[in-house]
């Protein structure tokens, strides 16, 4: 994978929005430069006209191509690569809520074709800024640890969960060990989780009754990737989740907001956290999106919707992004040494689900569902290293035999603790 291309989009001190080369690979670094941006949001086509996303992205690249000369020098440089070379694009979007409004999703070459929908290159955002010092490499160990949040009230959340528990079992499968903490407020999804849990050690669920409980799950656990499917809103400027209890009919009772979420530990240093939720990518005039603000406020990476999704795309979206998400972190993390260091890219997971909702809507000539989805990841690569293999622990050995004792027939349970005490004993 190529070095990508950093563009930083940030107000002016009269402001105007200015645009900053910040690096592409190339360009030389005394050629960046900083520009006024120059793109008239009522220019662009209304959600109701023929082809708006295409026209909004063509509108979007060419103000971008007639900025500054170095911009349009790094992006042409991009476009003439290679297929299976990549070089993602990044938009760093800076004290400006407004340019949060601009779909970069969909960004729209002349001949029609759509940048992000090409693996070659990925669209994402920025938030949060450059430390100067580096970021300190993360600690790994297995298993990866998912916790799963399925709370909306009024839609169902099975498709969402199937998919999502299918390419869980892949990756395993594939050699990526994985625990996952699942709540939920519905109640035949609980009786399916519950049953599944039977013979999956590593699938555990927890009751979801109140935001402080919600919390302590997080913070005991200290998953590496958080995911909610549940209800979002930005009214009275305020971002924030709703999430249901399984007595909830009328109403969510649990609201959880941006501090509330960067007040836990569990979730402030989870490596990614999907809010697979209404409005969770959307700002307002003056107030970032609540994914934005994760990012900018310290947490690694998050991934928003811009508008209201329904229940049917938001399950195609999560089907199709961690199959791609997690083989991803397969290929990182499994063949790393003790002392091995890798750089996990979130961008390039994003192609196969904005292609899976593009195709969905295809016949819909001002579909813009596809470019909904939006991730923000910090400045700095995000490396991970495996942390040096802890020495067993005899007690935590043994009651996981004892769970899979419990899990057999009778008499087949009789005859290996029989073969077992044998062991112990030395015969």
């Amino acid at each position: 994978m190529s070095d990508p291309i950093v563009l930083q989009v940030v107000k002016g001190w009269d402001n105007q929005t200015l645009l900053q080369l910040v690096k592409a690979p190339n360009v030389a670094d005394d050629d960046i430069g900083v520009t006024p941006f120059k793109c008239d949001m009522d220019l662009l086509p209304g959600v109701g006209a023929p082809d708006t996303v295409k026209k909004h992205g063509q509108i979007l690249l060419s103000c971008l191509m007639h900025s500054h000369e170095r911009i349009k020098e790094a992006l042409q440089g991009a476009f003439k690569l290679a297929n299976g070379a990549c070089c993602p694009i990044y938009l760093q979007l800076k004290s400006l809520p407004s340019a949060e409004a601009f779909c970069w999703e969909a960004l729209c070459d002349e001949a029609g074709v759509f940048i992000a929908l090409d693996r070659r290159w990925p669209v994402a955002r920025l938030a949060g800024a450059l430390n100067l010092a580096g970021r300190a490499v993360e600690a790994y160990e297995f298993p990866l640890r998912i916790m799963v949040v399925l709370s909306a009230l009024g839609r169902d959340a099975t498709p969402e969960w199937d998919g999502l528990y299918a390419a869980v079992q892949k990756a395993r499968k594939a050699g990526l060990p994985i625990a996952l903490h699942v709540g939920t407020s519905q109640e035949n999804l609980q009786d399916q989780i519950a049953e599944t849990a039977k013979t999956d050690l590593g699938l555990k669920q927890f009751a979801l009754q109140t935001m402080v409980d919600l919390i302590e799950v997080a913070d005991d656990f200290a998953p590496h990737l958080v995911h909610f499917f549940c209800h979002g809103s930005t009214t009275f400027d305020k971002p924030r989740l709703q999430l249901a209890t399984i007595n909830d009919h009328d109403e969510s009772s649990i609201e959880v907001t941006l501090p509330d979420l960067l007040g836990s530990p569990g979730v402030r240093k989870s490596w990614l956290v999907v809010l697979n939720c209404c409005e969770s990518g959307a700002a307002s005039k003056d107030v970032h999106s609540l994914s934005h603000s994760l990012v900018a406020r310290g947490i690694n990476a998050a991934i928003g919707m811009k508008e209201e999704v329904s229940e049917v795309d938001a399950a195609e979206f999560s089907s199709r992004l961690y199959p791609s998400l997690l083989d991803n972190l397969r290929a990182a993390l499994v063949p790393m040494g003790p002392n091995d260091d890798t750089i996990i890219e979130w961008a390039d997971a994003m192609w196969a689900p904005r292609r899976a909702l593009r195709d969905r809507h295809k016949v819909d000539a001002i579909a813009h569902t596809w470019t909904l989805p939006v991730l923000y990841v910090q400045p700095e690569p995000f490396r991970v290293r495996r942390a040096p293999a802890a020495a067993p622990d005899a007690r935590a050995h043994t009651q996981t035999i004892e769970e899979m004792l419990a899990l057999l027939p009778p008499d087949k349970r009789a005859l290996f603790e029989a073969e077992l005490a044998a062991v112990r004993a030395g015969h």
